[in-house]
């Protein structure tokens, strides 16, 4: 009976140290677990925040981008004014010039008329080369502005 008690016993005692040490293993595994889950959610946290500035820094870049081009728009048109009211003021004095040269063409010698004329023709044909010229830009410029607008990328969701 001993001899089955001590059996016993040492039988008990080994399940207990064996429950123990694998126990022990056991834990050790979830806390390896738990740690690789932690510096896991460490790392994708680091990522966030690096993809966070990332983006930070990218819509402050355009946005000064988009705001120094409004500034420049801005400063055109301020200078496009300058030139449409000088234009307006030029315009104005070759209307006094043509409404003078129609009265004193009146009273003009024969001779005159046709220097007159041919100054004339010779003016109007500048007139015509700087007008074509201007229409060529006007419509390449217009084909960029097309060009431009038909590539520029588009946000599908919207």
């Amino acid at each position: 009976m001993r001899i089955a008690a001590a059996l016993t016993i040492s039988a008990v005692l080994g399940a207990l140290l064996t429950w123990y040490v694998l126990d022990g293993r056991h834990n050790a595994e979830i806390l390896q677990m738990q740690l690789s889950h932690q510096t896991a959610l460490t790392k994708e946290a680091q990522d966030h925040g690096k993809a966070l500035e990332t983006i930070h820094k990218d819509t402050l870049r355009m946005q000064k981008e988009k705001d120094d081009a409004i500034a420049r728009a801005t400063q055109r048109a301020q200078a496009n004014a300058v030139a449409a009211a000088a234009a307006t003021a030029e315009l104005g004095r070759v209307r006094n010039d043509l409404s003078e040269a129609k009265r004193r063409l009146a009273s003009a010698p024969v001779e005159a008329l046709r220097e007159y004329a041919d100054t004339v023709s010779d003016l109007y044909g500048e007139c015509e080369a700087e007008l074509t010229e201007t229409a060529r830009a006007a419509t390449g410029h217009a084909s960029d502005v097309v060009l431009f607008s038909e590539s520029w990328p588009v946000d599908p969701a919207k």
